[in-house]
């Protein structure tokens, strides 16, 4: 009996070791209520993606961007945001959002933003956050 409940302590531990190894961050989700708050804080950097659920081009670059927001943890100095900008219009347009994916990143010493407009790949996402971070 105590080597069956053993061999169970390990088995479990070995199942939530590899259910951790699959967890992945993902962007944090703005909406109404926790824009302004997050975007506009000036003690951090924020990059936004601006998305439609529907947009195959925003869905196809979701999963460089949650590898770009697991590469800055939200305790951090800068976040990794998204908005559904299909849902919440009025945001998007006080944003100049016009089509999709739109990706904005609002320096802590620029919160008007800076458009980007490159590859969409972690690399480049960290280049150009780096280009204009001062």
């Amino acid at each position: 009996m105590f080597v069956m409940n053993k061999l169970m302590t390990v088995a479990l531990c070995v199942l939530v070791l590899v259910s951790l190894g699959n967890v992945s961050a993902e962007a944090i989700e703005l909406n109404p209520s926790n824009f302004d708050k997050i975007v506009k804080d000036s003690s951090k950097n924020v990059f936004v993606k601006f998305y439609a659920p529907w947009c195959g081009h925003c869905n196809n670059m979701k999963p460089e961007w949650d590898k770009l927001a697991e590469a800055y943890p939200v305790s951090g100095k800068t976040i990794i945001a998204s908005l559904n900008a299909d849902e919440f219009k009025t945001i998007a347009a006080n944003s100049n959002v016009y089509g999709y994916p739109t990706l904005i990143y609002y320096p802590k010493n620029n919160k008007t933003g800076v458009h980007y407009d490159g590859e969409r790949s972690i690399s480049a996402f960290k280049k150009f956050m780096a280009d204009n971070t001062k």
